[in-house]
């Protein structure tokens, strides 16, 4: 027998791992299945994800007959990347948030209820942006708009209504020729007259609602009762002025002293004058018999009742003069209160005219607008070109989308068949390291390589070659 050696760099043979793998086999088998199933598992438990597709194809019109505008072809390929934009774009998704009354979702009122209006649209917009694709082929104008929904109907309808959605807004941004100059002024005629109409119905309608008729001799009318009721108002203003100052003084006056009677205001009123006047004529009498009779003479004690009659009557006027000072300062504040409601609601009244009469106006604007353009439309038959109210759509729809018989994610087969050569990486790194662990002799070249020394015989059949194996 010849001896064999082995020179021992450091590293496994290539027996040296056959070996190692073919002894943990069945670990290694173990545990590819074993990835295998987890990663089956995996994916039964991820979400569907379905995917509608509709297909669009966009004619870039070469040329515009009635604008004389030309495309040139070498646009094209910007042409194709503007109308993926306009698709994927906000005005589209906002678009199919109404159409499909997607704010009525119950995901949407829970962002909405935690998140906030603008942050809940936000996430929407963003949801739908994220979730719409839209792919073009090379070389030609056909575009695939796709949607990814958890279900194949939404996926359907999202992607239907993102198609028309973007066909609407087309149609409202691009204007091109299609009809004969005569539609095209007889369609603009026609609602020129109708607007016009329209127009005239409801300024008729809101003066027969508010009863303006003759609005300016009406509005002359009820600025003029305001001014009145405004000067009146200030008239009474300072006639209570007055009366406060005069109530006033005749405060101060009591205060140092000074009787009622001798206010002036009071006393330069008729009645107290003649009252005082007879007092004095008393007085005089009594000065002049009370030397010559007694105190208690009848005449004496007559003539000090009447004195003190007098007395009283006038101490009395003054009173009531006061008293009618004061009701005056009263009174004024009362007419002033009252003519201050009066002016308030009359105010009131000449603004809520006044906003009658700009409505009116703002109509008869509008209605004066509609009739010189149906004038000048009518003199310019020939000149006019309203292009731009006809818009016929350059979109056409291949093919709608449909409900997806299958999901497109996650890839049940995929994933499986991507998860065999993992789960061997792992089950080949597991069996190695349990080797390693535990080192065992698997072959000749554990032993050779192993102490260096030569291989003397081996007890047992050796493993047949391949090709007696193979017989």
């Amino acid at each position: 027998m010849t001896p064999q050696y082995a020179a021992d760099n450091g590293l496994f043979s290539l027996n040296q791992i056959l070996a190692m793998i073919m002894a943990r086999k069945t670990l290694v088998l173990r545990t590819i299945a074993a990835v295998m199933l987890v990663t089956l598992a995996i994916v039964m438990l991820l979400p569907r994800t379905w995917v509608a597709v509709s297909d669009l194809y966009i004619d870039s019109r070469d040329n515009d007959p009635l604008a004389n505008r030309g495309f040139s072809p070498g646009l094209d390929e910007s042409y194709m990347q503007t109308q993926i934009e306009m698709i994927r774009s906000q005005a589209v998704a906002e678009r199919v948030i109404e159409a499909l009354g997607l704010r009525q979702q119950e995901q949407y009122q829970k962002d909405l209820r935690s998140l906030g209006e603008v942050r809940a649209r936000e996430k929407l917009l963003e949801t739908l942006s994220r979730n719409t694709q839209v792919t073009s082929g090379r070389g030609n104008r056909v575009l695939a708009v796709s949607f990814s929904a958890p279900s194949p109907t939404q996926a359907r309808d999202i992607t239907n209504a993102i198609v028309r959605a973007y066909l609407e807004m087309s149609q409202a941004i691009s204007s091109s020729a299609a009809r004969s100059r005569t539609e095209q002024y007889n369609a603009q005629l026609e609602q020129l007259r109708t607007e016009a109409d329209q127009l005239q119905d409801k300024l008729t309608q809101y003066q027969r609602e508010h009863g303006i008729f003759n609005d300016k001799e009406s509005d002359d009318l009820e600025v003029k009762r305001l001014e009145q009721m405004t000067a009146a108002l200030l008239t009474l203003q300072n006639a209570q002025q007055e009366a406060e100052a005069r109530n006033a003084a005749t405060q101060r006056l009591l205060a140092s002293g000074v009787r009622p009677d001798e206010l002036p205001n009071v006393a330069q009123l008729a009645a107290i004058a003649a009252l005082k006047s007879s007092l004095v004529d008393t007085d005089r009498v009594m000065g002049d018999v009370r030397g010559s009779l007694g105190v208690n003479h009848p005449r004496i004690r007559g003539l000090q009742q009447e004195r003190n009659d007098l007395v009283g009557r006038i101490n009395r006027a003054a009173k009531g003069a006061l008293d009618s000072q004061q009701a005056e300062v009263e009174r004024l504040e009362a007419q002033q209160e009252a003519l201050q409601g009066a002016l308030e609601t009359q105010r009131s009244r000449v603004l809520e005219q006044k906003l009658h009469y700009d409505r009116i106006a703002v109509y008869q604007r509008q209605l004066a607008s509609v009739e010189q353009i149906y004038h000048a439309a009518l003199q310019k038959y020939d000149g006019l070109l309203m292009a731009s109210n006809i818009n016929l759509g350059n979109v056409t729809v291949l093919r709608a989308a449909e409900a997806p018989s299958t999901h497109a994610s996650p890839r049940t087969i995929s994933s499986v068949v991507a998860s065999v050569p993992v789960g061997a990486i792992l089950a080949l790194c597991l069996a190695l390291l349990l080797e390693l662990r535990q080192r065992r002799v698997r072959c000749t070249d554990d032993l050779v390589r192993g102490i260096g020394m030569p291989l003397l015989g081996r007890i047992g059949a050796p493993p047949l070659p391949p090709k007696a194996a193979k017989a």
